[in-house]
């Protein structure tokens, strides 16, 4: 197999990337959407979701980008997955580095590609050597055929440290996660990370597509909409909770995000869960009917039938 190291394991979610960009490890873009596309060298180069995807190799200048009046739903993934690794064996690596920025999938890439983030999500004690076993299966095909196309939302791998340079981008998102409903200001995580915020800025945005404090208020973002499906605590409540002091902040903050004020996102989540519920109790009780008229019916005519050998 060959000798792969994962960096970061997850579903693309949130900001996409404003500003071109490189870095010094692979990475794997599957889009769930058409609406996304990949922009390299001030290209933009398309891909059909349902047949390519992106594969960027280090020192590739590139960022992630929406199309121009699109807009994704609430909760919508912009990637099926996203995979930053390293490769060991530098023979392997210039084969990869030779690969085109958008390939054909290969056999079974949807399902490695969840089987990756279903390991990541597990976090179990093989985890990482699972995954990185699988990712490597998926590099085989790749180079197996490549298939070159013509050029037109948080799982962290576990005991794993992600580094950009001098920026251990693991420690300062494991202190977001932890400290999010407390004041955390730019000028805090540069003095974490013992670095300018420049510096610190760029780390965030190569590896995780995302300044600091927009990590930040994803994270407020994704607590608070558990809260508002799985509780009855008030707004007000749960932008405190969250780390919001002022209440009307959180509600538009909410809004830009997810297309809807936090009310109005509860109130429609749980109608629609209602009326999946009343459906579902619905067909229920049409089936018992059915069930109940066709044994009746059988019962009848075994009732003539024995009436009829009677006679």
């Amino acid at each position: 197999m060959p000798e792969v190291h994962i960096l970061y394991v997850g579903r693309y979610f949130g900001h996409l990337n404003e500003h071109e960009h490189e870095h010094d490890f692979f990475q794997i873009f599957l889009p769930s959407s058409d609406k996304v596309y990949v922009q390299s060298h001030g290209k933009p180069c398309l891909c059909d979701p349902a047949r390519s995807f992106y594969f960027v190799a280090p020192g590739c200048p590139h960022t992630l980008l929406l199309q121009d009046g699109e807009i994704l739903s609430p909760g919508t993934f912009h990637c099926a997955l996203d995979c930053k690794f390293t490769v060991s064996d530098p023979g392997l690596a210039e084969k990869l580095a030779r690969l085109p920025l958008i390939l054909d999938r290969p056999p079974l890439c949807d399902e490695l590609a969840e089987w990756i983030i279903r390991t990541a999500a597990a976090r179990d004690e093989h985890s990482q050597e699972l995954m990185e076993s699988l990712l490597s299966s998926f590099l085989l095909f790749l180079l197996d055929k490549p298939g070159e196309m013509p050029d037109t939302e948080l799982l962290y791998v576990p005991d794993t440290t992600v580094r950009f340079g001098n920026v251990n981008i693991t420690m300062l998102t494991e202190y977001i996660d932890k400290h999010y409903a407390e004041k955390i200001t730019l000028e805090r995580l540069t003095h974490l990370a013992c670095m300018n915020k420049t510096s610190l800025c760029h780390a965030f945005r190569c590896v995780l597509g995302m300044s600091p404090i927009a990590y930040v208020n994803f994270r407020r973002m994704e607590v608070a909409r558990r809260m508002l499906l799985d509780t009855q605590v008030s707004i007000s409540e749960i932008a405190a909770r969250v780390g919001y002091r002022n209440v009307n902040h959180f509600c538009r903050n909410f809004k830009e995000k997810e297309g809807l004020a936090p009310s109005a996102y509860r109130s429609h989540n749980l109608r629609t869960l209602n009326n999946c519920r009343d459906e579902i109790l619905h067909r229920d009780i049409y089936d018992r009917d059915l069930s109940d008229e066709s044994t009746e019916e059988g019962e009848r005519r075994l009732s003539d039938g024995l009436k009829y050998l009677n006679n």
